[in-house]
């Protein structure tokens, strides 16, 4: 994952995770006088996934996976999140072979 507007993604050692991603400029629908318009936090990610499911005695095949995603923060406590995932299923070894595409979008608000 990269951001592309400057933020980073903190880690909080004592409780091992992360932190919350601040914008430095949050998105905002009207010009300010200080820092004008905020387009809030943009991150790309994209990973890839392999399982091999199949073993001497099972044959279920094994399964690609690759998913590229954009994250928007638009503030502290909010985000957007639109993922692209192309799977590839099955190998010569089964018969149930094919590819799925599917697009997802998910949105998250905390207060």
């Amino acid at each position: 994952m990269c951001f592309l507007t400057g933020e980073s993604r903190t880690w909080n050692t004592k409780n091992f995770f992360f932190n919350r991603v601040i914008p430095l400029r949050p998105f905002k629908f009207r010009h300010d006088a200080c820092d004008g318009y905020g387009c809030g936090a943009w991150e790309i990610a994209a990973r890839y996934t392999y399982i091999d499911a199949s073993n001497k005695a099972i044959q279920a095949g094994r399964i690609d996976s690759v998913t590229l995603g954009l994250n928007w923060y638009m503030n502290p406590n909010s985000k957007l999140q639109f993922n692209y995932d192309y799977t590839n299923v099955g190998d010569k070894s089964t018969t149930s072979q094919g590819h799925v595409s599917a697009f997802g979008i998910r949105s998250q608000f905390d207060f």
